[in-house]
């Protein structure tokens, strides 16, 4: 866990949002990504511009 959220602070600070629900959400935000209710887990989507760099990183709450 620790090591992931280290990679996501590394994208933040080179510019990158991090949405989680759809708001923009801080490294200490990222926590709430391993700690989903039961019967649901965040997916990431990594969203790129027209040349094909990294934009934006979503998190979306998924239920099965």
């Amino acid at each position: 866990m620790e090591a992931f959220i280290e990679g996501l602070r590394r994208y933040q600070e080179c510019g990158v949002p991090l949405l989680i629900d759809g708001k923009i959400s801080t490294i200490m935000d990222c926590r709430k990504l391993f700690t989903a209710e039961k019967g649901t887990f965040y997916m990431g989507d990594f969203i790129d511009d027209e040349c094909g760099r990294l934009k934006e990183i979503h998190f979306n709450k998924i239920r099965y």
